[in-house]
């Protein structure tokens, strides 16, 4: 990939070499004939004007004399003359070597910068690939260990062969999952029925909150909201979901009996929203990828007994990204809880 890209570069460059140097050769043909003809008018004008001098009488008391002084100041106007095309050719050449050699550099600076976010998507494309193709074998591929190992065992009961199918089926589920998180972050990337419009916040966390209310109360997590509302740009549905992933993800890495704090503040043309949990924290190590698709934390979020896909956050930043939204994570370390933030623009 890396020679496909550096191939490309180059490739690139030589174009735009090949259009610089057309130019500089247009101009520099253009500028030259200009040039040369104004000095042989220049030229002309001055021999010329030696005819007619040498045509008035009693100039030399001996006519040799005079044929030979005119003949010697035309050589050495001719002379002249041939030094300046020469000097003007040489002057073409050597700016048209600068113009070319500065532009070598400037067009490999300009491909690297056309090809760049080209380069940078075609390597997240490949990383995902990658991650989604391992998040997708490894359980297959115990699935099919499983069933397998099952399908030799001569006396396999019929318990057994239940317990191997609700284990198949809960498996079936999570890679259910997973292929609607992939296909949720693959249309938000591409906007795809994303419309922008004035709408209530209030009436967004009071969705969110009756989608997460029941795994609230199962966990014995109280969630509590600080909201005033206020009309802003946003598309409700994604909006909503994002605040839903945020609340589930507090929920999930809070204890029993604890607090979510759902709360807003306004600040010069938005309005943040924050959803704060006393939970397990994030190591800072861990801040700057919690975002990334597939990433579980290697501290104790991802050692809780947690459902989860390693999607949703990453989903939560892509709709974050679409509104401008500025989506961040704060956290202290660990059991100082997690603050997720983000904001949109008032109506």
């Amino acid at each position: 990939m890396r020679n496909m890209f550096a191939n490309a570069t180059i490739g690139l460059t030589l174009i735009y070499m090949g259009i610089l140097t057309l130019i500089c050769l247009f101009f520099s043909y253009n500028w030259y004939e200009i040039a040369t003809s104004q000095l042989d008018q220049s030229a002309a004008r001055e021999k010329s004007a030696i005819e007619r001098i040498k045509k008035r009488p009693l100039l030399f008391e001996n006519p040799d004399d005079s044929d030979q002084y005119f003949d010697e100041i035309l050589r050495e106007s001719k002379q002249r003359y041939k030094e300046a095309e020469s000097a003007i050719l040489g002057r073409i050449i050597a700016t048209n070597l600068i113009i070319i050699s500065s532009g070598t550099l400037g067009s490999y600076f300009l491909a690297r910068k056309s090809l760049d976010p080209i380069e940078k998507v075609h390597q997240e494309q490949l990383r995902f690939t990658a991650d989604a193709s391992h998040e997708l074998r490894t359980p297959l591929a115990a699935r099919q260990a499983e069933i397998e190992v099952a399908l030799r065992d001569k006396k396999l009961t019929k318990k057994e062969a239940v317990d191997i199918l609700k284990s198949n089926m809960e498996e079936i589920a999570t890679l259910s999952g997973q292929s609607e998180g992939l296909l949720k972050l693959a249309r938000q990337e591409e906007s795809v029925g994303v419309e922008l419009k004035n709408v209530s916040l209030e009436a967004m966390i009071k969705k969110a909150v009756e989608r997460t209310q029941k795994q609230a109360r199962h966990k014995k997590v109280e969630l509590v909201q600080n909201v005033r509302n206020r009309k802003v740009v946003a598309d409700f549905d994604t909006i909503t979901e994002l605040l839903v992933i945020l609340i589930d993800n507090a929920i999930k890495y809070s204890p029993e009996k604890s607090k979510v704090h759902i709360s807003t503040s306004e600040s010069k043309g938005y309005v943040s929203i924050a959803v704060k949990d006393d939970g397990i924290g994030i190591r800072p190590s861990d801040l700057d990828h919690v975002f990334d698709r597939f990433y579980r934390a290697d501290n104790s979020r991802s050692s809780q007994n947690v459902s989860g896909h390693g999607l949703g956050l990453s989903i939560a930043k892509n709709i974050a990204d679409i509104h401008d939204a500025r989506l961040s994570v704060e956290s202290d370390g660990a059991n100082l809880g997690t603050k997720f933030q983000f904001r949109l623009k008032k109506a």
